[in-house]
């Protein structure tokens, strides 16, 4: 695993093989898969990241994922930056990168903040209200 300072918290989605995401200080976000090594022991192996790097202070939130009923395909990663504002990617990597889905940018985004959700919907606040 990585050795960069991690001041949030790890996310995880445990559908389609299952994956664990951080993202360290001024770094992108690693995405780890549970492997096997060749005696059987159980490990996290990098498998992707993603191509943004994120705020090179503390304050990078914590990586949620969604998904619509659980099914294969939809999962999206999310996150917030407090230089990018929310990040929003595909959850599942494709050839070991992570595939940034496009969002309007927001200005101050909170320190740590995780992004909620309801009613198909993302929310967030900024430093703004």
């Amino acid at each position: 695993m990585t050795n960069e300072a991690v001041f949030g918290a790890s996310g995880s989605y445990p559908l389609e093989g299952g994956y664990l995401f951080l993202t360290p200080v001024g770094y992108p976000t690693y995405v780890y898969a549970l492997t096997h090594t060749p005696n059987g022991i159980p490990q996290f192996s990098q498998v992707a990241q993603s191509n943004e790097v994120s705020a090179g202070r503390v304050g990078v939130g914590i990586p949620t994922v969604t998904s619509y009923n659980n099914q294969p395909g939809t999962a999206i990663l999310w996150m917030t930056d407090p230089d990018a504002g929310i990040r929003a990617g595909h959850a599942v990597p494709q050839n070991g990168v992570l595939q940034t889905i496009p969002l309007p940018q927001i200005g101050g985004a909170n320190k740590f903040q995780r992004p909620a959700f309801g009613d198909g919907r993302v929310y967030t606040t900024d430093s703004n209200g």
